[in-house]
């Protein structure tokens, strides 16, 4: 994509200048301050809408000594490119003047841009489609266009437009020329080296951290069992513990036979009937005098329902009142207002003999006629707002003769609410009464047998149990040696075995050990395994993309301290870094940059070249090269053809 022709009308400083370039090298000379690099400016805002830097937001217009733009300027790029066919795109940025309403003086209102395509104006999303269409995609015609873009980019961009471009280095591709490299193969099952290296140093950090807590741990296993274990044969502890408990349990049936003896189980079942004839005694005395009362109760809860229901709808009559006031009171004061219009429009008279549009005395037909349409439009007016208080007035008269008919049946409501409350206090009262008048459980002749009956019961039982203490004191003494005996070979069992799940503890822990050990040992051979791989790949992709330049060199990876390598991208030239290169073997870096980028994409755009004075000779390039030039000896720009391509 070459440039043809380029006219710069009023561009940041640039009043008017045309660049005849016919698709050949340049070479544009001109002082400090004359417009070199407005040149390359003016063709990226024409593609892109951005200067050089990729700003929107640069000075476009041209400005005075004091920094003021000259007002009423069109600002204006045009240029021709042949990219296969002839294309002429151009842009104008014009200022919008717009005179308001009522002013004869127009004022700016903001700036507008204008879009043309072959000379054919379009819309900006149509201008922006035409010049995608023709192969322009802006981060790429910025990388070849300008030889110090690339140079500019993160070192992690650079690298990745140049594996893309110079293609990388895949593990079969390494795997397969170093056959020493294959039994990388079935360790990495289907995993690139990288993914597999990460995988092998988690799995390292956690073996390490589990090797460093091991000691800890079998220390801790070894802490944990008993200081003091004379048990030489754990089964006679367990055949003993066997015979203790069941003499425990002979212990335990011979005390319940104790205190079972002499009668007591006979008394007791005794004991127990006598207390079931009490409560049934309580029962049927309690019903008795309960029956009359629950009745009564009864009628209150069914008051008290109905009550209810009188209250709800009374609340919706009350609710109903106030909604018609205020709808009383809305159309009360409505119809006040009515009132007020109605006067104001009845005191109006014609004034209208003056015409609205020239001031000029209406004539006598006029006249006529604008009097008619005011007296006809004023009874109209009367009319309708006669007519709307009459309906309003209706309106008042029929709520006011539901809320009358509302308050007949509130009243008969609260009369029955007063009922039901007087009703309810009268059988409360009558449920008092018959409390009061019931006779007294205890009064009963039928109750106070039973509870005698019951007395003597009890003191029969305890005399009973007073003569078999003595011997149920004799059985716990011997009961308490059973057990004291029980707990005894208890602890020495529990001892033996806290003895043995330490000891399992320890084997368990030093087998972890042994085998933490031998994978780590693994994974150090796969890692070296892979450090050879990698410096395998670095070289091989080293080769590769460094065959694809002339001048420039790239160091893909870096050496770490503890022998790793990490991914970088470091651009050099003859071996020294891109940052210390003088200007002119930047410039050389940057189209040899340039042109393996073009080669790769099939798009060759035009290269400008800024500061072109600090080189002698360019190296040939396949594309047209625009170069300027600092000369303080070119006031005003000056545009030669190159001769040395």
């Amino acid at each position: 994509m070459k440039l043809d022709k380029l006219r710069i009308k009023n561009f940041k400083g640039i009043r008017d200048f045309t660049l005849t370039a016919g698709c050949k090298d340049i070479i544009i000379l001109g002082d400090n301050a004359t417009g070199k690099t407005t040149i390359a400016d003016s063709i990226s805002w024409l593609l892109f809408d951005k200067d050089t830097l990729g700003s929107k937001e640069f000075e476009i217009k041209t400005l005075d000594s004091t920094g003021v733009a000259f007002p009423m300027l069109d600002h204006e790029v045009e240029a021709t490119f042949i990219n296969g066919t002839s294309v002429k795109l151009k842009k104008i940025y014009v200022e919008k003047y717009t005179r308001k309403r009522g002013s004869a003086i127009k004022e700016f209102t903001g700036h507008e841009t204008e879009y043309y395509f072959n000379d054919v104006p379009i819309t900006k999303g149509g201008y922006q489609d035409k010049v995608a269409a023709i192969g322009v995609e802006e981060t790429l015609f910025k990388l070849l266009t300008n030889p110090h873009t690339f140079a500019g980019l993160k070192w992690s961009k650079q690298r990745e437009i140049l594996l893309e471009v110079c293609g990388n280095v895949t593990d079969e591709e390494v795997i397969s020329l170093h056959p020493d490299l294959a039994a990388l193969v079935p360790i990495l099952d289907g995993k690139t080296c990288d993914e597999y290296k990460a995988i092998v140093s988690s799995r390292r950090r956690k073996i390490n951290e589990a090797l460093n807590q091991l000691p800890g741990r079998v220390d801790e296993a070894e802490r944990s069992k008993p200081t003091a274990l004379a048990v030489t044969n754990p089964q006679a502890i367990i055949d003993r513990l066997t015979k203790l408990r069941a003499e425990l349990d002979q212990q335990n049936q011979e005390i319940a036979t104790i205190k079972a003896g002499g009668g007591i189980v006979t008394m007791r079942e005794r004991l127990m009937k006598q207390e079931e004839i009490i409560g049934q005694i309580k029962r049927t005395f309690s019903n008795q005098t309960e029956a009359a009362i629950s009745k009564k109760r009864s009628i209150i809860d069914a008051m008290r329902d109905q009550e209810g229901i009188y209250t709800t709808k009374l609340q919706d009559l009350l609710f109903k009142v106030r909604s018609n006031d205020r709808a009383i009171e809305a159309l009360t004061e409505k119809n006040d207002s009515i009132k007020k219009e109605w006067y104001r429009v009845n005191d109006l008279t014609f004034t209208g003999s003056v015409c609205p549009t020239c001031n000029q005395e209406l004539p006598p037909e006029k006249l006529e006629k604008a009097r008619g349409e005011f007296n006809l439009n004023k009874s109209t007016t009367l009319e309708k707002l006669n007519s709307e208080g009459k309906g309003n007035k209706k309106t008042i008269d029929e709520l006011t003769g539901k809320n009358f008919a509302l308050q007949g049946e509130i009243a008969s409501l609260q009369d029955k609410i007063e009922e039901r409350a007087a009703e309810k206090t009268k059988i409360t009262s009558e449920i008092d009464s018959a409390r009061s008048a019931a006779p007294d459980l205890t009064d009963l002749v039928e109750y106070k047998t039973a509870v005698r009956e019951k007395e003597a019961i009890e003191e029969e039982i305890t005399s009973l149990q007073a003569g078999n203490s003595s011997l149920v004191e004799k059985a716990e003494a011997e009961k308490a040696v059973i057990e004291e005996q029980i707990a005894l070979n208890n602890q020495h069992i529990s001892a033996v075995e806290a003895l043995h799940r330490a000891e399992d503890r320890i084997r368990d822990l030093k087998k972890e050990e042994r085998q933490l050990a031998d994978e780590f040992s693994e994974l150090e051979k796969a890692l070296l395994l892979i450090e050879t791989f990698t410096r395998e790949k670095v070289s091989m992709l080293d080769e590769k993309i460094n065959g694809k330049f002339k001048f420039v060199r790239f160091k893909m990876y870096e050496e770490q301290i503890n022998g790793g390598l990490t991914d970088t991208c470091v651009l050099t030239v003859d071996g020294v870094p891109y940052g210390s290169l003088n200007n002119a073997a930047r410039i050389q870096a940057g189209l040899d940059i340039i042109r393996t980028i073009s080669e790769h994409h099939n798009f060759r755009p035009l290269i400008i070249v800024d500061n072109r004075e600090s080189i002698t000779s360019l190296p040939k390039m396949d594309t047209q090269v625009i170069s300027l030039v600092v000369s303080e000896a070119h006031k005003d720009l000056t545009v030669n053809f190159a001769i040395e391509q």
